[in-house]
């Protein structure tokens, strides 16, 4: 798979989530969900977690690391491509271990709206995403 498709592919997984989260409409203060029982009350929003888990977890420590740079480049707190790749590369620094920033990406509710802004940013400044990062290493 190309950057673009699975970029793609988080969103789509990310809406999902965000709808079975809403479905649900689970209560954050709820003393069975703080205990970590969320996937047996919860089994919509279980199912959706472990298939978007899944999904990023097969994917290379780089294309993990640039998702989640891609996610602040869509909320704006950078604007260029230099930036982009460098604040992966910080990630990749800070955090040694990609599956960390996987779960982080899970849990955010906003990513699918901030990798569709990327997206359409990156577009506006002719960058192709696929070119962002080799896939396959």
């Amino acid at each position: 798979m190309q950057l673009s498709e699975i970029t793609r592919e988080v969103i789509a997984l990310g809406e999902a989530l965000n709808a079975a989260r809403e479905a649900e409409e689970w209560d954050d203060e709820s003393p069975l969900i703080s205990s970590g029982e969320l996937a047996t009350l919860m089994p919509a929003i279980a199912a959706a977690e472990k298939r978007f888990s899944d999904f990023l977890q097969g994917q290379p420590a780089a294309v993990i690391y640039l998702l989640r740079a891609m996610r602040y480049f869509g909320r704006g707190d950078f604007g260029t491509k230099e930036e982009l790749l460098d604040w992966a590369t910080d990630l990749s620094e800070i955090f040694s271990d990609p599956r960390t920033v996987a779960e982080d990406i899970v849990m955010d509710f906003t990513v699918p709206e901030y990798l569709e802004d990327a997206l359409n940013k990156l577009a506006e400044m002719g960058i192709n995403v696929d070119e962002l990062v080799n896939v396959s290493a």
